[in-house]
């Protein structure tokens, strides 16, 4: 190879100094000057998140009237599907009829009587946006029982009058009797409600012929003493109209009696009764009184045909002129002094006159008539004086008696 050659390709010429450079030594011109791949910078952007809803597509108006129409289609359809779906609405289970073994489980009439309500709760139920309903979730039904409280008896109603008068007079509140309505509707001039208050004790009488064996219970029920309270001037129609409710009887079929005369008017007042404190009243039905009076009448009649002397009884026999008494006769001695006689019994005080011949049967049976007892009864009693007892065919003279004694009605 020529050296013209050789120094084409690069090579020194013979002869010249060789120095070999390691590549740490090269100097920084030649690496600046050698080529090198460029560098580009690439800005990164955050990845894209899809949109919650896709951009609907434009389309032309008639692809646009079609998607609408499909859209309203699809609307009526989920309607009616949700309508399909959704229960028609029950009804209370208060208004269904139960049935004929449910009832037979409940064992009190609390039970029987308890009042079942419904109730649906709020946060359950459909909830409407922009007028399309939307259902949060099923409806929940609850039910709830109340039973009502025990029926109070007419000695506890009695009783809490009594405490509420009682609690409103010492807070110096005086409670009307009479209703309210009532009395403004009345064209009687207003009384005067400041006077003092009395207390009045009415006790009905039952019907004789209801004292039966096996009823004491509804007799006791019955006759038990019922206090009022009522002012001194009031008439005694208020203290009438609550008798009447207690006992469940109209007002105008009660009759009131004191002592032993009876009251034909409801505007009399306890004071024109003569009663300033305290006072008793005997409560008849209308029926009621009116056969005890014929039977009192009776009683009456047959007293005083045992007070005729028995030489009388039989003279008028013998000789039937002397049965229709003359003006001009005079009156007997017996007729004339008569015993006041105090008796007293299981059923209260009773004050009469008799003659010294009336028997002690006669006298039990006026008793029985007076107290409310069937006079068939009378049997059954017995008069009791100084620690003798006495009954039958035994005189008032037989039980030596004055006027005023008090003289015991006890059981045989």
């Amino acid at each position: 190879m020529g050296d013209s050659q050789m120094r084409g390709k690069g090579f020194p010429p013979p002869g010249a100094e060789v120095i070999a450079l390691d590549e740490s030594e090269v100097d920084s011109d030649v690496e600046f000057f050698t080529t090198k791949p460029l560098r580009r910078t690439v800005n990164r952007r955050p990845p894209k998140r899809p949109e919650s809803t896709p951009p609907r597509p434009r389309a032309t108006s008639l692809d646009a009237s079609d998607s609408e129409d499909d859209s309203d289609a699809e609307r009526r359809r989920r309607r009616r599907r949700a309508k399909a779906r959704a229960k028609p609405p029950s009804l209370p289970e208060w208004t269904r009829s139960r049935p004929t073994q449910e009832r037979g489980r409940s064992r009190t009439t609390d039970r029987e009587s308890s009042v079942t309500i419904s109730l649906v709760s709020e946060e359950d139920t459909p909830s409407t946006d922009k007028g399309k309903t939307r259902a949060t979730g099923k409806a929940k039904l609850r039910r709830i029982e109340l039973t009502p409280p025990p029926t109070l008896g007419e000695e506890d109603l009695a009783d809490i009058e009594q405490q509420s008068r009682r609690l409103l007079e010492e807070a110096g509140v005086v409670m009307d009797d009479m209703d309210p309505v009532i009395e403004s509707g009345s064209s009687s001039p207003v009384r005067d409600r400041s006077g003092p208050q009395v207390q009045i004790t009415v006790q009905m009488v039952v019907d004789p012929d209801k004292r039966q064996p096996g009823r004491e219970q509804a007799v006791a029920a019955y006759e038990k003493k019922r206090i009022f309270h009522v002012f001194q001037t009031d008439p005694l129609s208020a203290l009438l109209l609550s008798l009447a409710t207690r006992v469940q009887v109209p007002a105008e079929q009660l009759v009131l009696v004191h002592e032993g005369q009876r009251i034909f008017s409801a505007e009399k007042t306890p004071k024109q009764l003569g009663i300033t404190f305290t006072g008793e009243l005997k409560g008849y039905e209308l029926s009621v009184y009116e056969k005890i009076q014929q039977a009192e009448r009776r009683a009456r009649l047959a007293l005083l045909d045992d007070n005729q002397h028995p030489a009388d009884r039989d003279g008028d026999e013998a000789d039937p002129l002397r049965r229709s008494p003359s003006p001009m006769r005079p009156m007997s001695l017996q007729t004339v002094q008569k015993v006041k006689l105090h008796l007293r019994g299981p059923k209260g005080e009773l004050h009469f006159s008799a003659a010294p011949t009336t028997l002690v049967s006669t006298i039990l049976r006026f008793y029985c008539n007076k107290q409310g007892i069937d006079p068939s009864e009378a049997h059954r009693f017995r008069l009791e004086f100084d620690g003798e007892h006495f009954d039958g065919n035994a005189t008032v003279k037989d039980m030596d008696v004055e006027s005023g004694d008090l003289i015991d009605v006890s059981y045989r």
